[in-house]
């Protein structure tokens, strides 16, 4: 199982990271993504998913990087959003989006 993990630290302490996982046949893979609360809201999570989808499309060669959150998950739902992701999933139970 293929995996990609880019730790996010500040001043040398771990506060989140980004995952890229989930290839498939068609040249897609999922971007995920945590951040510990009290560093959220400040850009970070959203720079580093940057850096991480810009990786995989330029780096891996991926055609399609999807993302997904609960309908309920605002921040995350506005970070993919700020990604300029596009909604191409409204029935299944979470947001999908393909950038």
């Amino acid at each position: 199982k293929e995996e990609y993990s880019l730790k996010i630290s500040l001043e040398n302490k771990f506060i989140g990271e980004v995952v890229l996982h989930n290839f498939d046949y068609t040249g897609g893979v999922e971007v995920g993504y945590r951040l510990f609360p009290e560093y959220q809201n400040k850009g970070y999570a959203t720079e580093a998913v940057n850096a991480v989808i810009n990786y995989a499309f330029k780096e891996l060669n991926a055609d399609m990087v999807k993302g997904r959150c609960n309908k309920l998950n605002k921040p995350s739902y506005n970070l993919l959003m700020r990604l300029n992701m596009v909604k191409v999933n409204l029935a299944y139970p979470y947001l999908i989006y393909v950038n």
